[in-house]
């Protein structure tokens, strides 16, 4: 603690009264102060006593102290509430010795605790700061973690990201291209899924997982089904998100564009649509809305 105290001080001598950090002002000062400790019997030339100060500077931060550092008793005339003192370590200490200062009154002067807790108010509230932002850091690393709609559909479906995964997961945004899944579609999907993984899923699996998908705006949402496959698994993606929305018998406005997005997504040529759609047995009939 006391090589950081000693270092911001060094800090406070070095810089200048003002400095630049990326535009903002930051203003650095040294305020000198005098604190009354106890009239004395030292004769001054005028008609009172002089009075024992404590003579101190404290280096600030936008007016917050940060330093404080002790320069000794000095003499006033005006009971320490003037700019001007008599700085005389041989009087002050010839008057410890012969009385003209009050026993009990340290040889040496010292800050209260008043007076230390301004003089680091700028210390106190940076660690005050640097608490509360280690307070935050540590809750939120303590707080679990909320999940993605693609974890909690990987989890329920018991698949980890990949091929198999974005197969399934292409067929269940398919299914939710026009905003209701019909019950056709979620059983060509929970058929086509347990085929594929050998995993025993239900309709309600399927339903859950189709309502829980993601919306899709972007290109890029797009293209994460088709991250890291073979052109044949892409049309496969591409056959399996047709085959559902084929399951009813018509392609909706809303489903063509989501085969279209998907396509390019895939980076597929659109021709692969038509010759996928040709494949399929007595085609498919878009519908007029």
């Amino acid at each position: 603690m006391r090589f950081v105290l000693s270092a911001l001080a060094l800090v406070g001598l070095l810089l200048p009264q003002q400095a630049d950090a990326r535009g903002i002002p930051i203003y650095y000062g040294t305020e000198q102060q005098m604190e009354f400790v106890t009239n004395t019997e030292i004769a001054s030339s005028g008609s009172k006593p002089l009075a024992l100060c404590h003579l101190y500077e404290t280096n600030t931060l936008y007016s917050l102290g940060y330093w404080m550092r002790s320069n000794g008793y000095v003499l006033s005339d005006s009971s320490c509430d003037g700019q001007s003192y008599i700085d005389d370590p041989a009087l002050i200490q010839a008057s410890f010795a012969n009385g003209a200062i009050p026993a009990g009154i340290p040889t040496s002067p010292g800050f209260s605790i008043l007076q230390r807790a301004e003089g680091h108010a700028a210390l106190g509230i940076g660690a005050l700061i640097v608490l509360v932002v280690l307070v935050v850091r540590m809750g939120r690393s303590g707080m679990p973690r909320r999940k993605s709609r693609m974890e909690e559909r990987m989890e329920v479906l018991g698949l980890p990201e990949g091929a198999m995964f974005r197969f399934i997961d292409a067929m269940l945004h398919a299914a939710n291209a026009d905003g209701k899944a019909q019950p056709e579609e979620v059983e060509f999907i929970r058929a086509k899924a347990t085929e594929v993984t050998q995993l025993d899923y239900t309709a309600e699996h399927i339903e859950w997982a189709v309502n829980h998908t993601d919306k899709l705006r972007s290109p890029r949402d797009f293209q994460r089904f088709g991250r890291g496959l073979t052109p044949e698994q892409a049309r496969m993606v591409l056959r399996a998100a047709l085959a559902v929305v084929a399951a009813d018998g018509q392609m909706s406005r809303s489903e063509r564009r989501f085969i279209s997005q998907l396509t390019a997504g895939l980076m597929l040529d659109p021709q692969d649509v038509q010759r996928i759609l040709g494949d399929r047995p007595g085609g498919m009939q878009p519908a007029t809305a």
